[in-house]
């Protein structure tokens, strides 16, 4: 079974992601002890954290317990530079597009390195998407 998540909230907030199984399955919120809003109805799962945040590895070890064994996390920078940091992602996927935004949330960012020598140097596939360029880093 597959999942898609959109988990950035509990990432560095108040702790409340969504993991939507993509065969028509359950909806599993994952929520921190702090959330009081309860969403019931068919299907939907609660499952209350002891912390308000998300750890990558104890999200993806809950799924993964749950029978889910490909998850898609949908997040911002902090989202999957958490993942990231806590070797929790087998691949990542990076869309890069041609305009300036300026200051914000960063992006992507990996766990720093002292010296270029010792960064990640993972496989990488380019996909073109228009203007847009997709880059795939396949970690396992």
């Amino acid at each position: 079974r597959s999942s898609r998540g959109q988990p950035d909230a509990g990432i560095g907030g108040p702790a409340s992601g969504l993991f939507k199984s993509t065969d028509g399955g359950e909806t599993w919120w994952l929520v921190g002890p702090d959330v009081t809003e309860e969403r019931t109805g068919p299907g939907v799962r609660t499952i209350r954290l002891a912390t308000r945040r998300f750890e990558p590895a104890t999200v993806v070890e809950l799924l993964r317990a749950g029978g889910l064994q490909r998850i898609l996390v949908e997040g911002g920078g902090r989202t999957v530079s958490a993942f990231l940091a806590a070797d929790a992602l087998d691949r990542l996927f990076v869309t890069t597009v041609p305009v300036f935004l300026g200051d914000g949330v960063p992006g992507v960012r990996p766990p720093a390195v002292p010296r270029i020598a010792q960064a990640a140097r993972p496989v990488t596939r380019r996909f073109e998407l228009g203007d847009d360029v997709c880059t795939e880093f396949v970690f396992r």
